[in-house]
């Protein structure tokens, strides 16, 4: 899938949101992010990243909320140290290394409120990856950086959450559940990543 059908997926997202909030009253949240990559094969390793986005919240009824989220993220992780070797097999040293992806998500959940400032949501978004590039420390006869064009561009998400909104800061803990196997092509015949991502948003709100 091309990046022109990921604009109109976009632009169909927002005005599909715009026209039902027309009709009803809305708040808008601007949201910094930091957020924990877990990748679920052990032979991975975990990492911090940061990221910005938006939020609107459209009331449904007296206990569920309609909450449209976009966000741009950046992720990082590792697949941990290894030997590398030079085109004749001969070994060059071990490698650490440092992936880092950028992606946008597009977050739309059903909340229900158990108090009047706490609630609960679930729904079905999507992740689109933007870049993935991994870069290397330990050996300078090979390239500090590389583009892992081997990812796929586009994985739908399951979200988790739990939100807690303090006057005008609103709190949202999020666990994004990965639903298919993130690498693409040949390679994903014989290897699988799958992840989730925790990310802890602060919210204020502008609207």
């Amino acid at each position: 899938m091309k990046m022109k059908n990921y604009l109109l997926i976009t632009l169909f997202f927002l005005c599909s949101i715009q026209i039902f909030a027309q009709k009803v009253p809305q708040e808008w949240y601007l949201d910094l992010n930091i957020n924990r990559y877990i990748p679920i094969e052990k032979w991975q390793e975990s990492g911090m990243g940061i990221g910005i986005g938006g939020k609107m919240i459209i009331p449904l009824t007296k206990k569920f909320v309609l909450r449209n989220s976009a966000d741009i993220m950046l992720n990082t992780y590792s697949d941990g140290p290894f030997t590398a070797t030079d085109v004749s097999g001969n070994a060059l040293g071990n490698l650490g290394n440092t992936s880092v992806d950028l992606s946008i998500g597009l977050i739309p959940t059903i909340h229900y409120s158990l108090h009047e400032n706490f609630s609960v949501g679930t729904g079905l978004g999507s992740r689109i990856l933007l870049k993935s590039v991994t870069a290397y420390d330990g050996n300078t006869q090979l390239k500090n950086t590389s583009v892992n064009d081997y990812y796929k561009p586009f994985m739908p998400i399951l979200p988790i959450e739990m939100s807690l909104k303090i006057n005008k800061i609103l709190l949202n803990l999020r666990y994004e559940y990965s639903l298919l196997n993130k690498i693409k092509g040949d390679l994903a015949d014989y290897k699988t990543e799958r992840y989730g991502i925790v990310s802890l948003e602060i919210g204020y709100k502008i609207k």
